[in-house]
């Protein structure tokens, strides 16, 4: 524990120089600092329950994530490339850190990418369209920078998922082309107040020209019209109190574990030996309308959807394998 408060202590120190020297770090280095208290503190408390009970050994965090990564087939799935479809830092520090949950090396890349819909999209369809949009974007005009990265997609909207009750949600979707894996993800709905789609709609000039898709006022504006205390960086903090990275992080997570479970299948050794299947390439989207077009499924591929918490649905997985016992007839 001295150990600790020692390396604690030094750490402050060398970041509080580095600030006074230069004023224009005091902002990053506070933001440093906290995450280096952070992770000092996490280890050290780990440390000390494994020191005292060496039987919770692998209870910890990061035990649990050594064990997952432990898991046969798994090594050479432990570092990820991903190239998200925004370049906006926080999402990509939270896809990032929603991946390192269940990767061990997760290096995160971002373009702008348009998504072909209004700029507050209504509805999951049009919300699925523009994050699906985005994706194909990147791949046709960064084919030169993908190389085998996975693809995320993000697109938020604005959908009445309940009668008469209107949410916020983000749809996330992973297209890893090499291992032919489509995965699609939601975020926690966030409840708005019912009136937003009427005022969003009665703010959009006449005959706007992407109406189907949605409005051309984002619902962030009108919260800090009726909240001047708002931050209009993260209206979610300010309306449910928990922040849009935490939002992005936690869909991520998720995404991320559908996407190790669906790697392991290809890295198993039953998968290994089964005959190879032919490829499934998934559909693009359609480029006008919002008949999206699924992605072709694997035969006996069921896909669950939900519109609800973390709900992710599978579409493209590895190769059908052989069971053991058809196995051991053929042999």
């Amino acid at each position: 524990m001295w150990g600790w408060v020692s390396s604690a202590t030094n750490s402050v120190m060398e970041s509080a120089s580095k600030m006074v020297s230069n004023p224009d770090l005091i902002v990053e280095g506070a933001q440093k600092l906290g995450r280096n208290i952070v992770d000092k503190t996490k280890t050290s408390v780990d440390s000390v329950l494994t020191t005292l009970d060496p039987g919770m050994s692998g209870s910890t965090p990061a035990s649990r994530h050594t064990n997952d990564l432990s898991t046969p087939g798994a090594a050479h799935i432990q570092a990820k490339q991903i190239i998200l479809t925004s370049s906006k830092l926080q999402k990509m520090e939270a896809i990032k850190t929603g991946f390192q949950r269940c990767f061990q090396s997760v290096h995160v890349r971002g373009f702008v990418c348009p998504s072909g819909v209004a700029p507050q999209p209504f509805g999951l369809e049009a919300c699925y369209h523009g994050a699906e949009q985005r994706v194909q974007y990147l791949r046709s005009m960064h084919a030169g920078n993908i190389g085998d990265a996975v693809l995320v997609g993000v697109e938020t909207c604005i959908a009445e998922l309940l009668p008469g009750c209107l949410f916020d949600v983000a749809c996330l979707v992973l297209h890893d082309a090499s291992h032919d894996i489509v995965l699609r993800a939601l975020t926690q709905p966030i409840p708005l107040p019912s009136h937003y789609a009427d005022s969003l709609r009665a703010a959009d000039p006449q005959s706007y020209a992407q109406s189907e898709s949605g409005f051309a006022t984002r619902w962030p504006t009108l919260l800090c019209r009726e909240m001047p205390g708002c931050d209009p960086g993260d209206p979610h903090r300010t309306l449910a109190g928990i922040s849009r990275y935490r939002l992005l992080e936690t869909a991520a997570a998720s995404l991320a574990r559908a996407y190790e479970l669906q790697l392991q299948k290809w890295t198993s050794p039953f998968a290994a030996a089964a005959e190879p299947a032919a490829s499934h390439q998934p559909a693009p989207p359609p480029t006008t309308g919002f008949s999206v077009q699924q992605p072709q499924q694997p035969p006996q591929q069921h896909q669950h959807s939900s519109a609800y918490g973390n709900a992710t649905s599978m579409a493209g997985s590895a190769p059908p394998t052989a069971s053991f016992a058809q196995q051991q007839q053929q042999q």
